[in-house]
């Protein structure tokens, strides 16, 4: 083959990849790929990287059917989906020292009538500390973070915080 019939067949190789890819810039996919005949043992390496990916599918699959499962979610969560909630479990703060961790697989870990009531139960107890925090943040106000005295010298005080508390928009359920 001479150095004119070598270049022609560049330029015709270059030209049908043109033609099939309608452009040929830095931004179409295809950019710089350049289709070579495959050599002895090609197929066992594209084999080997295609059993992979298969793999790791199906084992993606397998997780998102038991996330599906554990959230008991009717269908599969979408990426959005996802991503919001990994979002929010990297807010949740670190467990307190002293919690029993054991504790919450029992809540959790239930029958779905049983796991819905656990759900209710722990969402009113964090309404209740939060609204805990909240009064204790207003009586410090009133008295000083150090502030210590009897209890039936603090309660006349104590209702009047949550009087004015409810007033300002606090709620609590008592």
């Amino acid at each position: 083959m001479t150095k004119i019939e070598h270049r022609r067949a560049k330029l015709e190789v270059l030209g049908n990849i043109f033609i099939s890819i309608d452009n040929f810039g830095p931004s179409h996919p295809w950019w710089g790929f350049w289709p070579r005949p495959l050599i002895p043992g090609d197929d066992e390496t594209i084999g080997r990287i295609m059993l992979d990916t298969l793999n790791l599918a199906q084992e993606l699959a397998n997780n998102i059917s038991q996330f599906q499962n554990r959230l008991g979610l009717d269908e599969e969560p979408s990426i959005l989906h996802l991503e919001k909630l990994l979002e929010e479990i990297e807010e949740l703060p670190e467990l307190p020292p002293g919690i029993i961790e054991e504790l919450l697989p029992r809540i959790f870990n239930v029958p779905e009538k049983q796991r819905h009531r656990n759900i209710e139960i722990v969402s009113d107890v964090i309404s209740k500390i939060k609204c805990a925090k909240e009064l204790t943040a207003e009586s410090e106000k009133l008295l000083g973070a150090n502030y210590e005295s009897p209890y039936n010298e603090v309660m006349p005080v104590v209702e009047e915080c949550i009087k004015k508390t409810v007033s300002i928009g606090i709620r609590c359920h008592t």
